[in-house]
């Protein structure tokens, strides 16, 4: 009888080789997606934010032609005065009204969930993470210019992050 001196099989070491190199790999790949996932939160958050400066910049065009339509000077009529008080404005504007400015009033935006799609109020609804005002500056009441900044702001992950659009406004006609 021969005795067979040679095992077949793998041993302990490369056992754990192999276990090392799945465990590295799928840490790698668990830490790939967490931070795509964040990077797309981000970037959903930055996009949403835009819409968001930017429908504040209409709305203050839609006010300036708004004030021409009734009769009023580009830049008098509601909320929209040569000199008026400094300070940030929030819109407000139901269903069928026109957008109204209200100095100094609570910036935060709440989700309205429509049937469509998601839209943002100043009132009702659940709170978000966005707040936008308006910043209304004029050098000169005889200028003819008036500038604009929309700013919204958020929270991600503990860092404060905002945008900000700035147009300015004149007497178009």
């Amino acid at each position: 009888m021969k005795l067979r001196s040679k095992k077949e099989g793998f041993t302990l070491i490369e056992i754990l080789i192999g276990v090392s190199i799945i465990a590295v790999t799928m840490t790698a790949m668990t830490n790939l997606v967490i931070v795509s996932m964040r990077a797309n939160t981000f970037n959903m958050n930055t996009l949403q934010a835009y819409y968001l400066a930017e429908e504040g910049l209409e709305a203050m065009r839609n006010m300036r032609d708004s004030n021409w339509m009734q009769n009023y000077g580009w830049n008098m009529g509601e909320g929209f005065e040569c000199g008026m008080e400094g300070g940030s404005y929030r819109f407000t504007a139901s269903k069928g009204d026109p957008w109204t400015l209200t100095l100094n009033g609570d910036p935060q935006l709440y989700e309205v969930d429509n049937v469509s799609h998601m839209s943002f109020s100043h009132s009702g609804g659940k709170e978000s993470a966005f707040s936008r005002y308006i910043l209304v500056e004029y050098e000169e009441c005889e200028s003819g210019a008036a500038k604009i900044s929309s700013v919204v702001e958020w929270s991600e992950r503990g860092n404060d992050q905002n945008i900000t659009l700035t147009t300015y406004l004149t007497d178009w006609r």
